[in-house]
């Protein structure tokens, strides 16, 4: 039996499996130890702070058999639980190396899911919507990502990151960051209606 494991972030990663009789928790430190060596300039994966979706984006039990899980030739995703202090000290640098002019105002917080986002979190995020009007959504999507290890619970940022997925036709990603925002701002109108269009 064999799968194929995705990690969809930047830079995205798959890995043939050929096991059955192993758990998913060995696939992934096997997964995640494969990526790191050969991504040593990106963010390095944690595997205790990451799981695993099957193809309709539910969550595999890290101490399955992958053959009880999982069908040959499937795909699964590895996907961020939480991201880890580290992480988000490592993006926070990778973003200081890729901020050239700071802005002086951070954004604007919308209630309290929002934290205040540091200056140069902001100017970031001004690079990253440049890179989308220009249909650079790869690195648009790299730099919203890296702000959201920092910030995560941006709904600015969840949100824009839904809408470069819907932008890409990429419909399961738009939800999955747009419910993330409704995670984070329950009470949030825009949250709920990017949720709407998201799932649309």
């Amino acid at each position: 039996m064999r799968f194929y494991l995705h990690y969809e972030g930047v830079p995205e990663f798959t890995k043939v499996v050929r096991a059955s009789d192993t758990t998913m928790r060995e696939a992934v430190a096997g997964f995640v130890a494969e990526y790191n060596l050969r991504h040593e300039g990106a963010v390095q994966l944690e595997a205790t702070a990451m799981c695993v979706l099957n193809g309709r984006r539910k969550q595999i039990p890290f101490d399955s058999k992958v053959c009880d899980v999982l069908h040959d030739r499937e795909d699964a995703y590895i996907v961020w639980i939480q991201p880890s202090a580290a992480l988000a000290d490592d993006a926070r640098k990778q973003l200081q190396n890729m901020t050239v002019q700071p802005e002086t105002k951070p954004a604007a917080a919308e209630g309290p899911s929002q934290e205040r986002m540091d200056d140069q979190a902001t100017a970031a995020i001004k690079r990253a919507d440049a890179a989308v009007a220009a249909r650079d959504l790869r690195s648009a999507e790299e730099i919203y990502r890296r702000v959201l290890t920092i910030y995560p619970r941006s709904v600015d940022v969840l949100e824009k990151l839904a809408r470069l997925w819907m932008a890409a036709g990429k419909a399961d990603h738009s939800v999955q960051y747009a419910r993330t925002a409704v995670k984070s701002a329950p009470r949030s109108s825009r949250a709920l209606q990017l949720l709407g269009e998201a799932c649309s």
